[in-house]
């Protein structure tokens, strides 16, 4: 210890009869032990240093109790909770109360979020609705065009239709046309041969080639026609007919002359001459065409030949 009351290395007082540890002022921790700065008197002589390397207060040590008292208290010190709110310090009824202030800039983003949530999920709503409309409108379109195609496809098939039959007819009015024109008889007398002329005309424009024909004469009751000519005459002559030409075909009905009995029959209605007939040619395109005719001999009113309610047909 020292007289004058400085602090030794083992931290007592001797000034006044006081023994003990001095109380000191919080500081800067030091190192445990006495710690004695001397200035080096190999390194600089000069006096100003010197008394400064003197005037140094030794730095007094810290007490192993205090040391091992605040290191304790450190450890034992929970950690603090790091929020990102500020925290602010109030005193109330002698003891600190930590009240947490939150920062409005998140409850604005949350609010600006979800307008903006709700404002998106309203314009994908419209837009839905529009698309929706458009489809409907869409197909709308397409079924009035699958009208207007029916339609103008029911036009196309009638144009055609119209276009055929307008060939048809030009093919029709400028084609050949052999039929029966007139049929002459003589005079039914008993004794007497009767004598049948066909004569056929062509009544179209133009000229028919391979013109065969022929015609047979028979006697029988009303009720009891004939059977119309189903084949083409292969042995019968061939000739060209021009436009309003006219070619005659002579019949007879037997080889022998009329009876009494068959001229009675016939002009009392009993029995009548039936004539049937079949005429074959080609037109310009060489086109086959046939014309069937059937005619019966009707005595009542005026004497003539007439065509019979079925077989007469031409192509």
């Amino acid at each position: 210890m020292s007289e004058n009351g400085v602090t030794d290395a083992s931290g007592t007082r001797a000034a006044d009869g006081q023994t003990g540890p001095e109380p000191r002022e919080p500081g800067p921790r030091a190192e445990t032990g006495a710690h004695t700065q001397t200035p080096d008197p190999a390194s600089d002589t000069s006096g100003d240093d010197r008394d400064r390397s003197q005037a140094r207060v030794r730095s007094p040590a810290r007490a192993p109790f205090q040391e091992f008292r605040r290191d304790n208290d450190a450890v034992r010190e929970p950690p603090k909770q790091v929020t990102n709110a500020p925290e602010r310090t109030r005193q109330g009824a002698g003891a600190s109360e930590v009240v947490a202030v939150r920062q409005p800039a998140l409850s604005l983003l949350f609010i600006l979020l979800l307008v903006l949530g709700l404002l998106g999920a309203g314009l994908l709503a419209w837009q839905l609705y529009l698309l929706r409309a458009q489809m409907s409108d869409l197909r709308a379109a397409v079924a009035q065009n699958n009208k207007i195609a029916d339609a103008a496809g029911r036009l196309a098939d009638a144009a055609t239709q119209a276009n055929e039959i307008a060939g048809q007819s030009l093919a029709s009015s400028t084609r050949p046309w052999i039929g029966v024109d007139a049929v002459e008889a003589s005079p039914f007398e008993v004794g007497q041969p009767l004598n049948i002329e066909v004569r056929v005309r062509n009544s179209g424009r133009t000229p028919s080639s391979d013109v065969q024909g022929l015609f047979l004469v028979y006697i029988s009751p009303p009720n009891n026609p004939p059977a119309l000519l189903a084949d083409q005459c292969a042995s019968c002559v061939r000739s060209v007919l021009l436009p309003e030409g006219v070619v005659s075909y002579k019949l007879s009905v037997r080889d022998s002359v009329m009876t009494a009995d068959e001229v009675q029959r016939i002009r009392e209605g009993k029995d009548t001459m039936w004539i049937v007939g079949r005429l074959d040619y080609h037109d310009g395109e060489g086109e086959a065409h046939t014309t069937r005719s059937c005619l019966y001999y009707r005595s009542t009113g005026i004497a003539s030949f007439t065509a019979c309610s079925s077989g007469n047909s031409a192509n």
